[in-house]
């Protein structure tokens, strides 16, 4: 088996002008400047703005890649197209105002229930203390995340005549549980140390979404993961070990000892390589980055 690995992302981070949040499906110039000139400029840039699915934070969807170089590369790319009007900042969580909360859900009309599922049992539904002490202060606390999405292909050179050879490439299904559990001890643990990394219900280890393609989007990590050196290495871990795991000797020996897709972590990092080892240790020497997130991945912007 030939394997390639891709990666990718859709990082969610709050976007403030002049120090306060906006909430981009919910935002108006008007609101904001006075005007016509200033509020057309800034509806503008507001327009050019993605945000997830509940519209609260900004969203973007790097083009996935095969190697951390091409996603680093890929990820400048789509933040130069965010315009430069507004601040961006990596928060786990965020505290807003019930009036601004319901103007979403009204905006919205309807909204789909997660999709997300926890290897743990943990339902995503479930309101945890700080949710609730949010709301007995009139307010929501929600989340901003960094979930990273992991594939696989198997590639064949397929003999054809006059013409060389033409790969075929296959889909793979990946063993996600597993791969969550060792996502779990090698991403999440590492960055737990971060400010509001581990509150509330979305912040927890276990969640993650089986994509169609046999993939995995893997939906622990908070916003903070968002910075160049930590994306670098969370790809560079999530490929490591995704080729390392897919070796047909390992599953063999992983399936001989009853260590399947819901095996135990500790028995396979502990037969990780050095290489990987290394890895996770840098990122938990890693630090979050406060300041304006697109400014520390274009900063000669």
């Amino acid at each position: 088996m030939t394997l390639k690995i891709s990666v990718g992302m859709d990082p969610e981070f709050m976007a403030s002008y002049k120090g306060k949040h906006i909430y981009p499906l919910i935002a108006d110039s008007k609101h904001l400047v006075s005007g016509k000139a200033k509020r057309l400029a800034l509806s503008n840039a507001l327009g050019k703005i993605n945000y997830d699915e509940f519209g609260h934070c900004v969203e973007i969807r790097p083009t996935q890649a095969t190697t951390s170089k091409q996603l680093i590369l890929n990820i400048i790319s789509t933040m130069m197209d965010l315009p430069g009007d507004f601040k961006y900042t990596t928060d786990n969580s965020v505290l807003m105002d019930r009036t601004d909360f319901n103007a979403i859900l009204r905006k919205l009309d309807s909204k789909d229930l997660s999709k997300s599922q926890n290897i743990y049992g943990v339902d995503i539904l479930d309101d945890t203390q700080p949710e609730l002490d949010a709301r007995a202060n009139k307010q929501r606390l929600l989340y901003c995340g960094c979930h990273m999405h992991l594939s696989a292909t198997d590639v064949v050179g397929v003999p054809v005549p006059d013409h060389g050879t033409h790969n075929v490439e296959t889909r793979v299904t990946l063993p996600i549980k597993t791969l969550v559990r060792l996502f779990d001890t090698l991403l999440f643990d590492p960055l737990a140390k971060d400010h509001d990394f581990c509150v509330g219900k979305y912040r927890q280890k276990g969640f993650y979404e089986h994509k169609f393609h046999g993939g995995i989007e893997y939906r622990s990590l908070g916003a903070s993961a968002f910075t160049p050196k930590r994306i670098a290495l969370i790809a560079d871990i999530m490929i490591a070990t995704t080729k390392w795991i897919m070796n047909s000797d390992i599953q063999d020996n992983l399936l001989s000892r009853g260590v399947d897709n819901a095996g135990s972590s500790i028995d396979i990092i502990a037969s990780l390589g050095k290489e990987v080892k290394e890895m996770v240790a840098e990122l938990a020497r890693t630090k979050s980055i406060t300041g304006d997130i697109r400014k520390a991945w274009v900063p000669f912007s």
